[in-house]
């Protein structure tokens, strides 16, 4: 594994509007390839007899648990949005699935158990608190465990472009509701900064709200600095998803990191 390690200095915390979970994330299962990434995931662990148990950091409404509890692994999952937390019981109870789910925001705690892996899955936040959500996890990850993220790397033709826009739109309809969407996308030096306009066609009328994400780009070298942890990088992968599964200029990557 590449020894360059990438130290950003910026964080940041996402927050979503009220009652527009269901919105976002009917997007996101339609765009993004989670059934594909947590068949990466396995393809990884089926040989490790000792994987059985695995927790979700920022499990949003469960669908990636939902995934992976089809290959026998007992999942849990965490979650600061109390909405998610709702949809995602809502729908492991109505498939049959036994999936914990718990409001926990951990940015500020974690679970008071260990896992042989913990999984941070497309969730929006900065390299910083990425790095120390992998180190304090050696707190929850078993001796030999597991730490798996995703990460957005920059596509080589953008990595010298310091300042550049894209927009485009997305139609959806969800649970019989039109909702068009409005994605602006800004990338200065290696970020880029997201902002979705949704308008859902409602029975009591439009309903409009914003959506704002910030991703940190890696390039294709860089890793996250590990001279504090106790993990190793023991694999990586670019994933190939679905067409406009991640923002203009980037692509995504897949991490495992192992506890030493």
């Amino acid at each position: 594994m590449s020894n360059f390690e990438f130290r950003p200095e910026t964080t940041w915390k996402i927050s979503y509007p009220e009652h527009c979970v269901k919105y976002i994330e009917a997007f996101r299962r339609h765009y993004w390839d989670h059934q594909g990434v947590c068949s990466l995931i396995h393809d990884f662990f089926s040989s490790k007899c000792n994987v059985r148990t695995i927790c979700e950091l920022g499990s949003g409404t469960g669908v990636n648990l939902m995934y992976l509890s089809d290959f026998g692994y007992e999942c849990f999952g965490y979650d600061s949005n109390q909405e998610s937390i709702s949809i995602s019981r809502k729908r492991a109870e109505a498939i049959g699935k036994n999936i914990n789910f718990e409001l926990l925001d951990f940015t500020k705690s974690l679970p008071e158990r260990q896992f042989d892996v913990v999984i941070s899955l497309f969730v929006p936040v900065s390299l910083v608190d990425m790095t120390r959500l992998l180190e304090r996890s050696s707190q929850i990850v078993a001796p030999g465990g597991y730490f798996v993220c995703m990460l957005l790397s920059v596509l080589p033709e953008f990595e010298e472009i310091n300042h550049h826009q894209e927009t485009n739109t997305e139609f959806l309809r969800i649970e019989n509701t039109p909702v068009i969407r409005f994605n602006f996308y800004n990338k200065e030096g290696h970020q880029i900064e997201y902002n979705g306009v949704y308008f859902a066609g409602e029975a009591q009328g439009t309903q409009m709200f914003c959506d704002w994400d910030r991703y940190d780009l890696l390039t294709k070298a860089q890793v996250l600095d590990l001279s504090n942890s106790c993990f190793r990088q023991v694999y990586r992968t670019p994933i190939q998803g679905k067409p406009y599964q991640c923002p203009p200029m980037t692509y995504e990557i897949l991490d495992i990191f192992q506890k030493i």
